[in-house]
């Protein structure tokens, strides 16, 4: 601790030192001030493990595309082990379903200096496919010369997953709606305010569903019925 209160930290080696009769008399050390060097590698570490505990995969190539670094991640997505994937270029994950066009954007992008977002078709060393969104950025040194490329992937093969059954969902209810031969009708139950019409609404009214949005769902009654109709709609809400 410095007299100021700041901690340093120092490499210290010591000897014992005798006397001519071979008696101890004392020790002789030296010590080297390595704070600066403890610090940035205690930072280095913390990033470090902020890498190798992430959710996502990293992978760290140099200027040719063979892979220098992948996380526990990475390799528990893909089935490969690190060893299997150290030196060998990403393409290893490829399905061929991706179009070699995405590739030559990518290569250029990032010779360029630039970084690129993109989605992959991937597949594990199972044969099984997967999808991925990349973000790649290259590494610079001091100097600012590219020296690295880094890649960070999430594996967002169930949210596609979800995203392609609720479109589906949708596309089933649209089927069905539209098919029904009753009359239906949707409004918003905060404004009263028609949002869709199937066709056999619109046929029913002969109004194509453009008028009918314009409409307010009392105006499908006759006047004398649209108190009781407002009242009706109001209490179920």
């Amino acid at each position: 601790k410095h007299k100021n209160g700041e901690i340093h930290y120092f490499e210290t080696s010591g000897v014992p030192v005798y006397n001519h009769v071979g008696k101890l008399s004392g020790y002789r050390g030296v010590s080297r001030d390595i704070t600066k060097r403890y610090l940035a590698e205690r930072e280095l570490h913390k990033l470090s493990m902020v890498v190798q505990q992430s959710p996502n995969t990293v992978i760290i190539t140099n200027l040719e595309g063979k892979m220098e670094y992948i996380n526990p991640a990475g390799c528990a997505l893909s089935g490969y082990t690190s060893d299997e994937l150290t030196g060998m270029n990403p393409s290893i994950f490829s399905s061929g379903s991706t179009p070699p066009e995405t590739y030559k954007v990518l290569w250029k992008t990032l010779k360029s200096g630039n970084e690129w977002k993109g989605i992959f078709h991937n597949k594990k060393k199972t044969g099984e496919l997967y999808w991925e969104s990349a973000f790649i950025v290259p590494l610079r040194d001091k100097e600012g010369n590219i020296t690295n490329y880094l890649g960070v992937k999430e594996d967002i093969t169930t949210k596609l997953q979800s995203e392609t059954a609720l479109i589906e969902s949708e596309e089933r209810y649209r089927q069905l709606f539209e098919s029904s031969p009753d009359a239906i009708i949707l409004a918003d139950a905060e404004t009263g305010m028609l949002i869709d019409a199937n066709t056999a609404a619109c046929v029913m009214l002969g109004r194509p569903l453009d008028e009918l949005k314009q409409f307010h769902q009392t105006m499908l009654h006759p006047p004398t019925k649209k108190e009781i109709v407002s009242e009706m709609f109001h209490n179920h809400v």
